[in-house]
């Protein structure tokens, strides 16, 4: 059952700022990809841009967040020993292959893409800078086998964050509707 303090009102819209802020980076992205000559490419690369600070000062608001607002919840991605010994057992589980296991408010799969989240955004920002800008970033460039390259790093960490938020639909939807429902929409089931 989902209790409000669960995911109270400043996580849950954080979660919509990103949700749709990835919607929009996925969305301008496969544009910017594969340009079309309707004179759209402007537009789509500032909203892009756009969303692209939108993500990162989100980001920023919801670290700090996790470690002074009201809230905190910063120990609540910490992997621990039990988590590290749980994993296995809850990949089994979310494979419908073994029980649940007895995991806190984010089990071990959570907390580890939870924690890849930051540095691969980074990273995608920052392959995306270097597009943006490839004179800054000349020898970089050539480390990386040039800038074709780099646009196809940008390209894949993209498929990285569509499997990741397939993922993380899958783990919700197999789970915790209780859980959709309050991070949502705000409704949460009533204690007894």
């Amino acid at each position: 059952m989902a209790k409000p303090l669960d995911h109270p009102l400043p996580q849950r819209l954080y979660h919509w700022v990103n949700l749709i802020s990835m919607a929009v980076l996925i969305i301008t992205g496969f544009y910017i990809n594969k340009p079309y000559t309707d004179g759209l490419m402007n537009g789509m690369r500032y909203l892009h841009f756009l969303a692209m600070f939108i993500i990162i000062a989100n980001l920023t608001v919801r670290i700090y967040y996790a470690f002074v607002g009201k809230y905190k919840d910063a120990g609540d991605f910490a992997m621990r020993s039990k988590d590290w010994q749980n994993l296995l057992p809850t990949v089994k589980y979310y494979l419908f292959l073994g029980p649940h296991p007895d995991n806190g408010k984010y089990n071990p799969m959570q907390k580890l893409m939870y924690l890849f989240y930051l540095p691969l955004l980074l990273l995608q920002g920052f392959t995306g800078l270097i597009m943006y800008r490839p004179e800054l970033f000349d020898s970089l460039i050539k480390a990386m086998g040039g800038l074709a390259s780099v646009r196809g790093y940008h390209y894949v960490l993209m498929w990285v964050f569509i499997a990741y938020i397939i993922v993380h639909v899958y783990m919700v939807l197999t789970e915790a509707w209780d859980e959709v429902k309050l991070m949502l929409f705000g409704i949460a089931e009533k204690e007894k």
